[in-house]
């Protein structure tokens, strides 16, 4: 077990880090920190893709995520 604990450890730590290279990505692409002479690649659009947009409602503790190409429903219902 202590082996399943190693790998287990080790597993959740890259995709930590995947994660964080991701969002990084985003946030430089947005920040206008990459240079416009670099292409870019199918990994680069695909986070971009990935990062998608936060929407809150009337209920701001439920937020709802939808990457793009995705269709968020509204429903106006609930206020006068």
């Amino acid at each position: 077990t202590q082996n399943l604990k190693i790998a287990n450890k080790a597993l959740k730590d890259a995709n930590k880090a995947l994660t964080d290279l991701t969002a990084n990505k985003v946030a430089d692409l947005v920040k206008g920190k990459v240079p416009s002479t670099n292409n870019a690649s199918v990994a680069d659009l695909q986070a971009v893709a990935r990062a998608g947009l936060d929407f809150a409602g009337n209920d701001s503790d439920n937020v709802v995520h939808k990457n793009l190409g995705e269709t968020l429903e509204i429903v106006g219902q609930g206020l006068d």
